[in-house]
């Protein structure tokens, strides 16, 4: 079924479904729509186009470009245009449920080509596939008519969860510190977090934010945070949890405010849940077999897992009303890459799991306890995800510029900043991984927000 219906002065709304009317299961792959090879001009130097991917591609040259909706493709607008000509054509998606989905971009000479492919799925019987409303609108050769009609389309849905933080927004010196790897603020007499304070006030002329990120290893156990039901990282912390408190307290008179790490995936398998549950919360991948993180003692969890997203949510409520900080982060969440789409075949759980819906769930849940525990932390993850999880959160990292240096582009832009203003975004130019440290430890992130 197509339907078609005039939108705007210059833009036409399409409406695409699909029904198994049989009696079998079918399995079905949508594209809806595909357009082209259409032209806008007769010249190919003089036909532009802007894809706006993580790292947006704003060129003339040939491409193919093929994005999922997710943090690698957050914004739901594509834009071709002939500016000498005065002519363009943009192509919005209007999805406020998250589906499945990958943009395509084409362009050879002076030709385009643009599509939107969903998913494949199985329809039951009687089971109907319905795609988002697309809109094709023509533009006077600009591609800020697409982009402002996408984001006046965005200002009739979105809203955060809870209002953002102006304090957070004016966070541009942000400085990560370890606990216990590299220049260690813990040893086995104390915590002090005030050489950390030093180091930015001599370095760099200061601080607005300290993000801690080693603070939940439990020696033996791995990386556990205190996930509620194992292990306590405070027996590992000199002092313990009050000493730590006082020492997060410290840094906050200062007027700096101060923010804990939580892995957002990975379960350690030494661990009281990791031994219990491990193999039930265990995300299964394409082919079946258990995900983890390379040569380690960690695993994937499953964020549709109902016990997994109740355990990651009292976690971030319990600490933050044990260690009142001031933000809390969800490591690896924003991506939502196919590398974290679930694959298991469980009652309840989709197969595939998309892992954008699956961690906008789970982040919404998180935000609700700690909304109840302690008002008005920030959360952030590590990469801005896709425009309608976004609402979740308060900001995040992103590779976003760094990621423009590997694009045809004419300028690296973050578009996501100025598509979702209220947004902060915190750009990591450069990152070193080191391998000493376990998984996923960063030594060294140089950072800006602008």
């Amino acid at each position: 079924m197509l339907d078609v219906e005039p939108a705007g002065s210059s833009g036409v709304a399409l409406r695409v479904a699909i029904a198994n009317k049989g009696d079998q299961p079918h399995r079905f792959a949508l594209t809806a729509p595909r357009v082209g090879p259409y032209r806008l001009c007769a010249e190919a130097e003089a036909a532009w186009y802007l894809f706006p991917k993580r790292g947006a591609a704003f060129d003339n040259r040939s491409c193919a470009y093929r994005e999922r909706y997710c943090g690698l493709f957050p914004l739901q607008f594509m834009d071709t245009l002939a500016p000498a000509s005065g002519r363009g054509l943009t192509l919005r998606t209007e999805d406020t449920r998250c589906a499945c989905k990958q943009y395509l971009l084409e362009k050879s000479g002076a030709e385009f080509v643009l599509a939107v492919d969903y998913a494949e799925q199985v329809l039951q019987p009687g089971e109907r596939l319905e795609a988002p409303r697309t809109v094709l609108a023509l533009t006077r050769g600009s591609w800020h008519d697409g982009f402002e009609a996408y984001r006046t389309w965005v200002g009739t849905w979105y809203q955060p969860l809870v209002p953002r933080k102006t304090w957070f927004r004016e966070i541009f010196n942000f400085r990560q510190r370890f606990l216990h790897g590299l220049d260690p603020l813990a040893n086995g007499q104390q915590i002090d977090l005030q050489p950390a304070v030093a180091e930015a006030q001599r370095e760099f002329g200061g601080m607005e934010y300290l993000h801690l990120f080693d603070w939940g290893d439990c020696g033996p156990h791995g990386r556990i945070y205190g996930r509620t039901g194992d292990y306590s990282p405070f027996d590992y912390l000199p002092g313990g949890q009050p000493a730590f408190r006082q020492s997060i307290a410290g840094v906050q008179a200062l007027g700096i405010p101060v923010g804990l790490y939580i892995e957002g995936y990975l379960l350690d398998e030494r661990g009281k849940l990791g031994r219990q549950f491990g193999k039930q919360w265990q995300l299964i991948d394409r082919a079946g077999q258990g995900a983890r993180w390379p040569d380690s003692r960690e695993i994937y969890a499953c964020s549709f897992v109902p016990p997994w997203r109740e355990v990651q949510a009292s976690t971030y409520a319990d600490k933050a009303k044990e260690l009142g900080p001031d933000g809390m982060y969800i490591d690896e969440f924003g991506f939502a890459g196919a590398n974290v789409d679930c694959w298991a075949q469980e009652p309840g759980h989709p197969s595939p799991g998309y892992a954008v819906a699956g961690e906008q769930g789970c982040t919404r849940l998180i935000r609700q306890r700690l909304e109840a525990a302690k008002p008005g932390v920030a959360i952030y993850t590590e990469e801005s995800p896709a425009d309608v999880a976004s609402q979740s959160q308060d900001g995040s990292f992103t590779y976003a510029l760094s990621t423009a240096r590997q694009t045809l582009t004419r300028v690296p832009l973050n578009l996501a900043r100025f598509a979702l203003p209220g947004f902060k975004t915190i750009e990591i130019h450069h990152a070193v991984i080191s391998t000493e440290l376990g998984p996923n430890d960063v030594g060294c992130l140089r950072t800006s927000s602008k």
